[in-house]
């Protein structure tokens, strides 16, 4: 429950002691928007998010979907006028088609590009490669509904059977790691630095599959045909590691919406965990793998061990008992009874033209404020 004290200050009262509250608070879940403009649109929220006004440094002209969003400077943006006029983004979707227009002046800023095409950019005058990690891991999901991978053994040797450290060095060129689990550091205190990384050990993934009868019947991958940074190309190793340890692994494309259809063939599938907050209640349990969350929404997975540890973990306050909780919720879904496996922190790369100075946030958003972006030599 929230109380307007005055016109600066707003006392929030909760059920418990929250350890996360002001994290809640400083997340985008908990922006500044126009009131009146929401009303406007009938309380609407789909409505209103297609003319959204809220407080940032730039207000949206026009969107059109699938083409492009075109954005104006707020110049009484209270954070400074920002150096940008106009900024447009547009959809294109071929990486080859966004490095042509970025080296011929078209763009400013490429997105999303793959690490084996990051030479032909720094490679020329007119631009070069910024960014790197991000505090988002690649994973993938298990459905333990599915018959064939009901027995935790069978996930088990999934996970087992995936070289991490190859799929970085070889398909990422090194320039990501393998964490060490379903975890950030961004979660400060409660990061568990001496968890070990996840197992590569084909011998026992065979092991393990011969002990739990497995039979050769199909296992499922489900990609959404490069959604994530070199998605297909990881994915097509996983499943040439799989069949190397006898699995019968198969590689299905599909839309981002039929990623957790729930078919005969939903065994595993690419997904990701960001960490939206710098703690594991929100960043792990709650936004994905909880009851109530994606996972258990989907009919994917769920424990009610992790489910009964996570209701601890929200309202645990010392940092040394979050991190044990945090700890043997880890143990659960990724080795016991396993619902997911990490395979590689993702990251983001971007081409940029030498006209500009920028440098990107360790995040998904592009901050093109006005303490992020200028130009060098003109104001656009």
């Amino acid at each position: 429950m929230s109380t307007v004290v005055d016109p600066e200050t707003v006392r929030f009262v909760t059920k418990f002691k929250d350890p996360v509250l002001l994290q809640r608070l400083a997340n985008y879940s908990a922006v500044v928007i126009s009131k009146d403009a929401l009303v406007k649109m009938g309380g609407d929220w789909v409505k209103w998010k297609q003319k959204p006004i809220g407080a940032g440094p730039y207000k949206v002209v026009e969107s059109i979907a699938n083409d492009h969003v075109t954005l104006a400077a707020h110049d009484l943006y209270f954070g400074g006028k920002p150096n940008a006029k106009t900024v447009t983004f547009k959809v294109v979707p071929e990486v080859s088609s966004r490095i042509a227009g970025l080296l011929a002046g078209d763009y400013d800023i490429v997105t999303d590009l793959p690490p084996d095409q990051l030479d032909v950019v720094n490679k020329s005058t007119e631009a070069k490669i910024v960014g790197g990690p991000v505090p988002n891991n690649r994973i993938l999901f298990y459905d333990k509904n599915n018959p064939v991978l009901k027995d935790p053994r069978v996930r088990q040797a999934l996970s087992l059977a995936i070289d991490r450290q190859a799929i970085v060095d070889s398909i990422w060129d090194g320039k990501t790691v393998v964490p060490n689990g379903a975890q950030f550091k961004e979660f400060g205190p409660i990061y568990l630095k001496d968890r070990p990384k996840p197992e590569y050990n084909p011998e026992k993934a065979q092991q393990l599959l011969k002990d739990a009868g497995y039979n050769g019947e199909q296992i499922t991958i489900r990609s959404q045909n490069n959604y994530y940074t070199a998605e297909n190309p990881v994915s097509e190793a996983i499943v040439a590691m799989w069949q190397a340890v006898g699995i019968n692994a198969k590689l299905e494309f599909v839309e981002a919406g039929k990623l957790f259809e729930n078919t005969n063939a939903r065994a595993t599938g690419n997904w990701s965990s960001t960490a939206i907050v710098s703690d594991p209640y929100v960043s792990v349990y709650a936004l994905s793998f909880a009851k109530t969350a994606t996972m258990g929404t989907q009919k994917i997975w769920e424990n009610p061990e992790f489910d009964a540890l996570g209701a601890k973990l929200e309202q645990a306050i010392d940092p040394a008992d979050r991190a044990k909780i945090f700890s043997d919720m880890l143990d659960i879904i990724e080795l016991k009874d396993p619902g997911i496996t990490v395979l590689h922190q993702n990251a983001v790369f971007y081409g940029i033209s030498n006209k500009l100075k920028w440098e990107p946030k360790q995040t998904f958003a592009m901050d093109l404020g006005t303490q992020s972006l200028s130009f060098a030599n003109t104001t656009k």
